[in-house]
């Protein structure tokens, strides 16, 4: 909520917004309950949405009305151009809550999921559309990633190792990577993932790393895996005349991410009265909902 209000006041207009909602389009419906999104009539005219799965993509039609969704992966309605997506762009904020890594096995390393959201960070700045946000929610599952991958962002890691600037912080929380990877799974995403990112921006424009969280969840026949979370913000890169902007704002986030002190764990203290006040809210305003 901070970072959706910070982007309400700070663009000024109505909030345009894409998400995975779920069959029920809970996080929709919060931020109206919060006065971050616009609601007209049986529909949001400023959010636009994708489910891959027809059950949940067909509810989640019906809760959220007239507003514009295509039955589709994300990675698809972006990379081949789906006016569903591309009609309501550029938007404010993404809500990618993924079910699954971003790193499967079935692609390539550099997954469809960073081509897509490279695409979407190129769109912005051709259109020179900022700030926005990318809020990121992926499984943290070693057997489901892909092992070149895994590869390829342990030896990026080892490869930062000989960067003086950041050798003593990196030996420090990482002082051998296999060991890291086997026994550390979900830092080792939360680590990578954001350098993804960062290297994404680089060029581009500039990147905050405004949250980096994770959870445990029940797996199939109770093996426990971990969910990672993300909030990404990217602004205007400021004008400047002197070589490095880049590279300031680059360093400056490999810093931040070698670190795993600034990382959250959601457990169950995490469950405020706040928030479970604001739950219950929710819920009783969406059996009201459904009943309409």
């Amino acid at each position: 909520m901070p970072e959706t209000a910070d982007i309400k006041n700070e663009i000024g207009r109505p909030v345009k917004y894409f998400t995975l909602p779920g069959s029920w389009g809970l996080d929709v419906f919060f931020l109206k309950l919060k006065g971050i999104l616009d609601e007209e009539g049986r529909g949001f005219p400023h959010v636009r949405f994708c489910d891959n799965n027809i059950k949940n993509y067909t509810h989640a039609k019906k809760i959220l009305g007239n507003t514009i969704g295509k039955m589709s992966n994300f990675e698809d309605i972006v990379l081949d151009n789906a006016p569903e997506f591309w009609d309501g762009f550029p938007y404010d904020i993404y809500n990618m809550d993924f079910c699954g890594t971003c790193l499967p096995e079935t692609q390539p390393p550099f997954s469809k999921t960073f081509e897509a959201i490279e695409k979407i960070i190129e769109s912005h700045v051709t259109r020179n559309h900022f700030p926005f946000l990318i809020f990121l929610t992926i499984k943290a599952l070693d057997s489901e990633t892909n092992p070149e991958a895994k590869r390829q962002l342990k030896r990026n890691i080892d490869e930062n190792r000989r960067v003086r600037d950041f050798a003593a912080q990196i030996d420090s929380v990482i002082p051998n990577i296999d060991a890291f990877v086997r026994d550390h799974f979900v830092d080792f995403i939360l680590i990578s993932i954001p350098k993804i990112l960062a290297h994404l921006a680089k060029t581009k424009c500039s990147l905050a790393i405004k949250t980096r969280a994770k959870y445990e969840r029940p797996g199939y026949r109770g093996n426990r895996y971990c969910i990672a979370k993300f909030v990404f913000k990217f602004t205007k890169r400021p004008r400047r005349t002197n070589l490095s902007v880049s590279d300031e704002n680059y360093k400056s986030n490999i810093a931040s991410i070698m670190t795993l002190s600034n990382v959250l764990t959601i457990d169950a203290a995490s469950a405020t009265p706040d928030v479970t006040t604001s739950h219950n809210e929710l819920k009783d305003y969406m059996r009201t909902r459904e009943s309409l």
